[in-house]
């Protein structure tokens, strides 16, 4: 091995070592940074999971894919709404037993996007004022915090993240959902 190559060896390793030791700097630096990295490959692995025109659709096409699944599951009267801007754009309709119901549906992945406490809290009120809901759900593809879950057990708002959604999708009804979901 020439002088040539070793040299080129030996810049190529001290680089890697300073990008090494800047990484570890930014993880010290950064308390989450591993817990939104970790949040973020679970993300990836659940879209991952999902049939493959899910994960490919626009917001109107992936509202269009869950009235179809609501539509399936005997829900009648489904219509796309545009609310207010705690509502946004929603699906309204009826369930099989003949209650109301209101469900928002957000294609955003982004793990800086995450559907928090305060974003289900207004949906929630928002549509049983506005709408008269009797019974909410909110799908989304991205990260829902643990502290819009426990709101969302205490509300009784249906929260359907990618892994119910990929249970939904292929024939488990919205019952069994609702039913899995409070377990």
């Amino acid at each position: 091995m020439g002088v040539v190559s070793w040299v080129v060896l030996g810049c190529g390793a001290a680089v890697a070592a300073a990008v090494y030791a800047y990484r570890a700097r930014d993880k010290e630096e950064d308390p989450h940074l591993l817990p939104r990295l970790r949040a973020e490959w679970e993300r990836r692995e659940r879209l991952r999971r999902l049939p493959d025109p899910v994960a490919d659709m626009g917001d109107h096409e992936f509202l269009e894919y869950v009235a179809g699944l609501c539509r399936r599951d005997g829900c009648t009267g489904v219509r796309r709404v545009g609310g207010s801007a705690a509502l946004g754009l929603v699906l309204t309709g009826r369930l099989p037993d003949g209650r109301t119901f209101v469900v928002r549906c957000r294609r955003e992945t982004s793990a800086s996007r995450c559907v928090d406490r305060g974003l289900l809290r207004g949906f929630h009120d928002a549509a049983r004022a506005e709408l008269g809901a009797e019974m909410t759900a909110f799908v989304a593809l991205g990260v829902i915090t643990g502290g819009a879950r426990r709101l969302a057990a205490g509300r009784g708002l249906l929260v359907i993240d990618a892994d119910l959604l990929h249970v939904w999708s292929p024939g488990t009804p919205l019952d069994a959902l609702r039913e899995r979901a409070a377990a």
